[in-house]
């Protein structure tokens, strides 16, 4: 006896999704765009939704809680497996192509459905024609060309811990790249991080000379892809054999630079000597070191992305 195969919905997967995560309370903006999905959650008696435009919703949320965004029709959720295997199987479900989209004012971390999905886009919080301006790089008529600004780490134990609910909070001085850097731990995703429809080569990296106290390096970025587009070109300092405690390296300039298909252009990138002195509280100045630094060229702070050259001043 041949049984008739039920096909699930969008909506209903990301609902199964939600119980897996032990969500009890949704709360959100009711909108034209997410009607099936409250259709199915009216149906679902393990949840409760909350209409609200209101922050107390907050008292609602007990033991898990997820929020509907208005008219986009975006459900979140705490991250754990529910959160990934919504993900995961939308996108193996419907479109194995399917890019995910990260809407947020800083650096968010990324779960396990970071691996299985082609691409993700951060587009930070991208104002009201923001949902034109993300299609049109998602479908490639628009070639993306920015660096995320911050180190995207693989667990949050990685980052500075901070109780929020403290009178008093020490914070250390490294923080972000700086902090990985010295604790040698690799990030998931290193500072300066961005790719785009088209691929470069950074080539005949070199020092070209002091120039006035500021040591002048020069590059060739080369477009290796079959579309025009952009690379932001960065250079990071590190300081040998310093007298104090420093950083393992640390940005000090950057370039932006179109290169058409098949092109190449030459960048130039700076630092001055007197942007790698420490302060010296006992003579209450600024101490610029006879040492030797290293200059740290490429396209993030990854060191497989970096060329590095020793110099004086």
């Amino acid at each position: 006896m041949e049984v008739e195969k039920k096909e699930i919905t969008g909506a209903e997967m990301m609902v199964e999704c939600l119980k897996a995560e032990g969500v009890k309370f949704v709360f959100g903006v009711i909108g034209s765009s997410i009607l099936d999905l409250l259709d199915v959650l009216y149906r679902t008696p393990e949840i409760r939704y909350i209409p609200t435009q209101h922050e107390q919703a907050a008292a609602f949320m007990a033991d898990g809680y997820a929020r509907i965004t208005g008219e986009t029709g975006v459900c979140t959720a705490t991250c754990g497996p529910g959160v990934t295997n919504m993900v995961t199987g939308i996108a193996g479900a419907f479109n194995e192509s399917s890019p995910v989209v990260l809407i947020g004012g800083g650096m968010l971390m990324l779960g396990p459905w970071f691996e299985s999905v082609p691409a993700a886009v951060m587009a930070f919080y991208p104002g009201m024609r923001g949902g034109l301006a993300t299609t049109r790089v998602l479908f490639g008529d628009v070639n993306p060309s920015g660096k995320i600004p911050f180190v995207i780490p693989r667990k949050e134990s990685d980052l500075p811990q901070v109780d929020w609910l403290a009178d008093e909070q020490e914070y250390g001085y490294y923080h972000g790249y700086a902090k990985l850097d010295k604790e040698g731990i690799r990030p998931r995703l290193p500072y300066g991080y961005g790719l785009s429809y088209t691929t470069f080569e950074l080539g005949k990296v070199k020092l070209k000379g002091i120039q006035d106290g500021t040591a002048v390096f020069e590059a060739e970025v080369k477009n290796t892809g079959d579309r025009a587009g952009g690379e932001v070109v960065q250079l990071y300092a590190g300081w040998n054999g310093s007298r104090v405690d420093r950083p393992v390296k640390q940005l000090q300039d950057f370039v932006k630079v179109y290169v058409d298909a098949g092109k190449s252009r030459t960048v130039e990138l700076g630092v001055r000597k007197s942007d790698l002195a420490y302060f010296d509280e006992a003579s209450n100045s600024f101490v610029e070191e006879e040492i030797e630094y290293t200059a740290y060229i490429g396209n993030s702070s990854a060191d497989e992305d970096l060329v590095k050259i020793n110099f004086r001043y």
